[in-house]
């Protein structure tokens, strides 16, 4: 992740699930691309290895909101979850942006 995620903020949240944090000014667009790059080298390591070459990648995506100036974290926590599941349940290996 540090190769693509530099300026942002990343944790691992638990078991295979981790959250990313864009803490930069970027369109959609952007992250979607960047995302789905990550993506393609996180299967390209895993069919390298013949035990992890059935992993797959998946990613939810949300986009921020902000009211009063205050950013509802927990919100978005919510939502790009929602979208992860989404993606999930859809055939995995995919990347989902949760639409209001």
């Amino acid at each position: 992740m540090l190769n693509f995620f530099r300026d942002d903020f990343c944790a691992r949240l638990g078991g295979d699930e981790f959250l990313i944090v864009v803490t930069r000014s970027c369109d959609s667009n952007t992250i979607m691309s960047e995302i789905q790059r990550f993506m393609e080298i996180l299967t390209t390591h895993f069919k390298a290895i013949r035990e992890f070459e059935m992993l797959t990648a998946s990613a939810g995506i949300a986009g921020d909101r902000i009211e009063n100036g205050v950013h509802d974290f927990e919100e978005m926590m919510k939502l790009s979850d929602s979208a992860l599941y989404q993606a999930k349940r859809s055939g995995k290996a995919r990347c989902v942006v949760y639409n209001t």
